[in-house]
């Protein structure tokens, strides 16, 4: 019996271009992608301002005396010319002029006269200014953006074993890449001219007045470049392959030599028990089958091992047995598997089983297993020829350098014992339905969602018939059709990996009605610590408890039989029907039967 592992390599690039190729055939795609962007910004900005004031100034003065006149004028005329010149230049450009003509005129007329005096005076002025600025500002960016990015991808793909499964085939290769350029060019240019003048003032800027002028011109020009180039390129290949005689798997994970061990009375989570190998006892694998046949790629060869066993056939005989190993690869992810059967001896194939895989570098001592699968080996179909069974995949991306197979179930589970229920775990339930959450009940003499006092589930347990489990549910008092349904418990079975194959019920004493017995249930298993807020429950049974036909009192009916069972350390049993109108539900026995 050979097992085939199978992994899926992960890689990670960190680049701004993602390609991601799934390939589940021997395909070799080269993507190489060049962007090349140019970006070349020339911002040319001119600026003249030309400001002409004339000031002209004509004063006529016209005096007549008929007398006698003296006048005496005196004139003081003081000229005070400032000019200040400042330039600034910096990322932008700011010229700033400033002149400042200061003319202080003083004019003192003294007139005596002995008769009246006609004066006629007129002013006219004229103010010219002229200011001539020109700026020029030449910008020019240059951008050379280029990306080159070649990815090759090389996958290779062993296709193995001839079957008759159609097996489709997809490949997607997806090449992504995102060029993003931006250029912002940003020139600011800033002029400041400012003028002041007086009269007979002639200044470097060619302005004339005769009165004050102030003139300020500021020119702003401000440039913005903004230059982006997206360059995205996206190629999807898709291709799609049936095939009627082959089956593609993910490529093979090799184990390390001189690392598979053979264990037993192991169990999820839990540390190993190395097996020996003999040709008797409890806790051995016969000779010449040990766990290095699963890998040495012959169907004729096997892996036998007894368990806790010593001899004879039985239910339990190599169950929680298995093996674990290292993988050769570097980081390996395990993704599926298979299972060879054992053909002539097909009553021996494991059917359920879990796999763990750690990072642990001693495996004998290792508690730190991590469960990523619990279910069918691929081996449920019984053939009558050496074979592989179907293949399973597990939904893990975790990397595990070690793992470890669990055996939890085979075919031939004719030997069954009577389970042993955990102290303690039995609780009363009402207003529960399968695959919800479960609701307590409590112990009253009246009221919904209670069981009567003295009559909890604890009863149902203590090999005795003349006592009863008795539960009202939704019902608050009186006799109708659905006191006690939804009602049941949940309990936990003191073994180590219980699997659940039958069961039976027994009605309540005489004191009880018929009419309170329960006739139909659900079944349900879990593996949840704590049972209260559990919402994976499993559920396994649907039908009869084999009360339908059993009228008389304190009598077991007969065994109802679980057809796949599986492994779970916890069991709900729910009510879903009684046998006629009643106040209660009632019944006194319940046995789990299994291995």
């Amino acid at each position: 019996m050979t097992s085939v592992l199978a992994t899926e390599p992960t890689t990670t690039t960190g680049t701004t271009t993602a390609t991601e190729t799934t390939t589940a055939t021997g395909t070799t795609t080269a993507t190489e992608t060049t962007t090349a962007t140019e970006t070349t910004t020339t911002t040319e900005t001119t600026t003249a301002t030309e400001t002409t004031t004339t000031t002209e100034t004509t004063t006529t003065t016209e005096t007549t005396t008929a007398t006698e006149t003296s006048t005496a004028t005196e004139t003081t005329t003081t000229t005070e010319t400032t000019t200040a010149t400042e330039t600034t230049t910096a990322t932008g450009t700011t010229t700033a002029t400033e002149t400042t003509t200061a003319t202080k005129t003083t004019t003192t007329t003294e007139t005596t006269t002995a008769t009246e005096t006609p004066t006629a005076t007129e002013t006219t002025t004229a103010t010219g200014t002229t200011t001539a600025t020109e700026t020029t500002t030449a910008t020019e960016t240059t951008t050379t953006t280029e990306t080159t990015t070649a990815t090759e991808t090389t996958t290779a793909t062993e296709t193995t074993t001839p079957t008759e499964t159609i097996t489709a085939t997809e490949i997607t290769t997806t090449t992504e890449t995102i060029t993003a350029t931006e250029t912002t060019t940003t020139t600011q240019t800033t002029t400041a001219t400012e003028t002041t003048t007086a009269t007979q003032t002639t200044t470097a800027t060619g302005t004339t007045t005769a009165t004050e002028t102030m003139t300020t011109t500021e020119t702003t020009t401000k440039t913005e470049t903004r230059s982006t180039t997206d360059t995205s390129t996206s190629s999807t290949t898709e291709t799609t392959t049936t095939t009627t005689t082959t089956i593609s798997l993910p490529s093979f994970l090799d184990v390390q030599p001189d690392t598979i061990y053979g264990v037993w009375k192991t169990f999820a989570r839990g540390i190993s028990t190395l097996a020996i190998e003999s040709n008797s006892g409890a806790g051995a694998y016969l000779v010449g089958q040990s766990p290095n046949k699963l890998f040495d790629g012959s169907l004729s060869t096997k892996y036998a091992s007894r368990g806790n066993s010593s001899s004879g056939t039985n239910a339990y005989a190599g169950l929680n047995t298995g093996f674990y190993m290292t993988i050769a690869q570097c980081q390996p992810v395990l993704i599926g598997f298979r299972f060879g059967n054992a053909y002539s001896l097909s009553e021996r194939e494991p059917l359920e089983l879990t796999i763990e895989g750690t990072n642990c570098a001693n495996l004998t001592t290792c508690v730190n297993w991590t469960l990523i699968y619990n279910g069918s080996t691929g081996l449920d179909i019984q053939v009558n020829s050496l074979d592989y069974g179907q293949y399973q995949s597990i939904s893990n991306s975790n990397v595990y350098k070690s793992y470890r197979f669990l055996i939890t179930a085979k075919r031939n589970s004719n030997s069954t014992s009577l389970f042993v229920v955990q102290s303690g775990s039995v609780q009363a339930l009402w207003n529960t339905v399968a695959g919800g959450v479960s609701t307590i009940a409590t112990e009253d003499s009246t009221g919904v969602g209670t069981y009567a006092i003295n009559q909890s589930p604890d009863n149902l347990f203590d090999n005795n018939t003349s006592t009863k489990y008795m539960s009202r549910g939704s019902s608050t008092s009186g006799t109708n059709v659905y006191a006690g349904l939804n009602t049941g418990f949940y309990v936990t079975i003191a073994q180590c990996q219980p699997t659940l194959v039958k069961f039976r019920f027994a009605t309540a004493a005489n004191a009880s009605s018929s009419n309170r017995d329960p006739t139909n249930i659900t079944v349900e298993g879990a593996n949840c610590d704590t049972l209260v807020n559990c919402t994976t429950w499993s559920i396994i049974y649907a039908g009869s408890t084999g009360l339908e036909n059993v009228l008389g009192r304190s009598t077991y009916g007969p065994f109802q039989n679980i057809s796949s069972p599986h492994t779970f350390i916890s069991y709900r049993f729910l009510v879903t029907a009684k046998r006629n109108t009643s106040d209660y539900v009632a019944y006194s026995e319940v046995e789990l039967y299994g291995y």
